[in-house]
């Protein structure tokens, strides 16, 4: 089929990383007037949208607001990206013109159009390096959102661990520290006289799946952890470890009446234990210090531990060298907008997408009034800045026990994302269910793809860290190095094109990256040790 060629002068790429699978780029181009003219073009060359701006620098500036990044200063994505070639096509996007239509496009400033569109998060979650107010707000509703349709309504359990665990007592700063430029007058701190049973109970309700509290309580009482299984392990040991000095903890916790934002945040007390690595150790270290330190300390679950990696830059740091880096990045978006301490913790109101419902408490207190509303507006800011990056999973697991083979698409559980193969091209790649077992529907497949078989795969086939391997999915003829023979002869009833969605899930999930496009080439980023804290955390 011949196609409209369109005529681009500029190789000066920008680029925006969609869902870690395939990017949209920009190129400028400038009339003689000094106007100029930005289109936007998928991997396979076809431009699928345009945008007139008065100028090449309004240009830039909005494309930098809305996620994009200039290709040839980015040295990292030149090791795995490479930019699309001419000649450029006429195309079109499946959504339409998603930008010119303000479908998915936010103007920093007004525009001459009047109007000012937000993205759909849902569809497009960018990951702008710069924070703004509004980049923010998105980002913890659309958490908020998501933690509605989750099980375990983790909203409601914030709110009674706030009610159980912390109380809201006046900045004792002195008039020149830094949260009081910024209009703090309270700080949440962990309450005294607690036993430890509350904080287990709180910590629990926060961060560890309501189907498994009895028996971590069990196991920390009586039964000890042989009996636990992989999930919930790692919370047993972290909990196991405080019970042992519980007293001596919450007095240095209790007594430290500070936020992330004051100039001596760090609890000197608390110095040595926060040196441990972010990257490659349990996501629960960080977490038991956020019921501690509610206004100080930041979680992550394993997928937005690799979202704030990314945005912030930095791989290898220690939990104190984290909290540095997001104290310093949201101190610039509060200067830079105006924002205050209090307008920040009011950011986080989850009343909309999920009223507030005392019965959905796990492990309440008895006799304590939990109230109907989320209350006080002015939330902690370890939960704001929380979900900033995180999104809860939707829906429920199935016990692997008890789990039979769906007989057709009407019994699969529910739709978890979908994706397009690493090629950029072909059918939606559609994964049902969470791990530690996925469903995926792609063309006329159907197949289960297991936490157990990535990690064989893992193990197996990307056998060295720092090297690229070749996917070579080809139906008919694999190359015999690549993942599709790997995968035809180490699965059963499996071909080598079941590879091909494999990958696409593997880069998806953040167990490997790739590169090209004719070769496909896969370099591992996760191992044993992050596989196990994928089965561990909820």
């Amino acid at each position: 089929m011949k196609r409209d060629i369109v005529e681009i002068r500029s190789r000066d790429y920008w680029f925006k990383v969609i869902e870690m699978l395939q990017q949209n780029w920009a190129l400028i181009d400038i009339d003689p007037s000094g106007s100029c003219l930005v289109y936007f073009v998928h991997d396979e060359s076809g431009v699928f949208d345009e945008m007139h701006f008065t100028s090449q620098q309004e240009a830039s500036n909005q494309l930098t607001h809305n996620g994009f990044r200039r290709y040839a200063k980015d040295f990292k994505a030149q090791e795995f990206i490479g930019a699309p070639k001419p000649p450029f096509y006429k195309d079109s996007h499946p959504n339409g013109p998603i930008y010119s239509s303000g479908r998915y496009w936010s103007y920093s400033t007004p525009h001459s159009r009047g109007a000012h569109y937000m993205f759909n998060i849902e569809n497009e979650y960018h990951m702008s390096r710069e924070i703004t107010e509004q980049w923010m707000k998105e980002h913890i509703d659309y958490s908020n959102r998501q933690a509605a349709r989750n099980r375990n309504h983790y909203p409601v359990q914030e709110q009674a661990t706030q009610v159980d665990l912390w109380e809201y007592v006046p900045c004792e700063c002195d008039k020149s520290c830094t949260c009081r430029k910024y209009g703090c007058t309270h700080h949440w701190i962990l309450k005294k006289g607690l036993s430890f049973e509350e904080f287990r109970d709180g910590f629990l309700r926060m961060f560890v799946d309501k189907n498994q509290h009895q028996s971590v309580i069990n196991a920390l009482n009586i039964k000890g952890p042989d009996t636990l299984n992989s999930r919930v392990i790692k919370a047993f040991h972290v909990l196991q470890n405080i019970q042992t000095s519980w007293r001596e903890i919450a007095v240095r916790a209790g007594t430290h009446n500070k936020t992330l934002f004051c100039d001596d945040w760090l609890p000197a007390s608390f110095r040595d234990q926060w040196s441990f690595r972010v990257e490659g150790t349990s996501i629960y270290l960080a977490k038991q210090y956020c019921v501690l330190f509610p206004d100080i300390c930041v979680p992550y679950d394993i997928a937005s531990r690799s979202k704030m990696i990314e945005h912030f830059d930095f791989s290898g740091a220690d939990y104190t060298e984290f909290l540095t880096s997001v104290r310093e990045a949201f101190l610039k978006c509060m200067n830079g907008h105006t924002l205050t301490i209090p307008a920040l913790r009011r950011l986080d109101n989850p009343q909309d997408p999920l009223p507030f419902n005392p019965s959905l408490i796990s492990l309440p207190r008895p006799g304590v009034d939990y109230g109907t509303v989320y209350t006080p507006a002015e939330r902690t800011i370890s939960i704001v800045l929380d979900k900033c990056f995180y999104q809860p999973k939707t829906g429920t697991k199935n016990s692997s026990r008890n789990r039979v083979k769906p007989a057709n698409q009407r019994n699969l559980p529910s739709l978890s994302y979908k994706i397009q193969p690493l090629s950029g091209i072909g059918q939606t790649i559609m994964v049902h269910g969470d791990p530690p077992v996925r469903w995926v529907l792609w063309g006329g497949l159907t197949f289960e793809l297991s936490n157990g078989m990535i990690q064989t795969i893992l193990d197996s086939f990307f056998a060295e860290y720092n090297r690229w391997y070749l996917l070579g999915a080809n139906m008919t003829t694999p190359d015999p190095t690549g993942l599709g023979s790997f995968v035809e002869r180490k699965f059963s009833k499996f071909s080598s094109r079941h590879a091909s969605a494999i990958a696409a899930i593997m880069v998806h999930e953040r167990f490997v990256l790739f590169r090209g496009r004719k070769p496909i080439e896969l370099k591992k980023i996760a191992g044993r040790e992050e596989m196990a804290g994928l089965i561990a955390e909820e």
